[in-house]
Order: C-alpha cells, then sequence, then structure tokens
C-alpha cells in the first residue's frame, strides 16, 4: 500500500506503527507520525485501518484535530477534517469514545484475571519452564 501511495501522489509517504499500550497518550509510533506531520506541511492526509488504532484516548483526538489534517478511516469508509459535516464529526466523536472505552475495558479486565489467579493460588503470569503446567486443563 505505501509503494501504491508513493507512485500515486508521486510524494513521500511514511508508515507508522505502534505496538505498546496506549491507555496513556505517548505512543512511540503515533508520536513519530505527529513529528513528521509537524516537519511536512504539504502532508495533510492521514490513513489509517479504524478508528481504535489511531485514537486510543482523548488526548488522541485532540492532538490530531490541531494538527488541521484529513483523516480516513479505510475498513469505516469514513472521512473526517476540520470541513466535515457536524453529523460526520459528532459520529466520530462516539466513536472515538467507544476505541477509548475498550481499552479501559481491556484494563478492567486484564486486572480482574490477574486478581482471579492469585485468589486461586496461582501466580499471575506465564508457567515456569518446567513448572508442570497440565495440558488441555
Amino acid at each position: 500500500m505505501l509503494t501504491f501511495l508513493n507512485e500515486a501522489l508521486e510524494a513521500d509517504a511514511e508508515e507508522f506503527i505502534d505496538i505498546e499500550t496506549a491507555k496513556q497518550a505517548g505512543r512511540t509510533g503515533f508520536n513519530k507520525m505527529l513529528g513528521f506531520l509537524c516537519a511536512t506541511p504539504v502532508c495533510r492526509t492521514i490513513l489509517v485501518e479504524k478508528t481504535d488504532r489511531l485514537y486510543r484516548n482523548i488526548r488522541d483526538r485532540v492532538t490530531v484535530d490541531d494538527l488541521d489534517v484529513t483523516v480516513h478511516f479505510v475498513k469505516e469508509g469514513a472521512v473526517v477534517s476540520k470541513t466535515s459535516r457536524s453529523s460526520d464529526k459528532f459520529i466520530h466523536g462516539i466513536e472515538v469514545l467507544m476505541a477509548k472505552q475498550y481499552v479501559d475495558n481491556l484494563s478492567e479486565e486484564v486486572t480482574k484475571g490477574l486478581r482471579g489467579k492469585a485468589e486461586q493460588g496461582h501466580w499471575p503470569g506465564v508457567a515456569h519452564v518446567g513448572g508442570g503446567a497440565a495440558i488441555g486443563a
């Protein structure tokens, strides 16, 4: 896709990937993307798979809004920019809140699972090598 974009736009496109947690603002790939957009004023477009891949907290949304860019959400078939209709911005805002809820809920479920393991007397984490973990249990 990146090669196609570079040829179609006759410009350099960049790809930024995040793999770390996103409950807190400050993801490495996200910050690199912001730096690229600030340093490249001719690039005003972001292509992203879906809302929860770009915004994982409210601060991310505010930061991207401040850049005055057009964001294309490929899987959702949506385009959001400063000139989008108010109803599109409203729906997008709800999707951002849903992405934040997903991150918050995931955190709660992991904490609950670890607490449950500890209450059952199990060590929270992976089984130690040779620890005798039962297969299929």
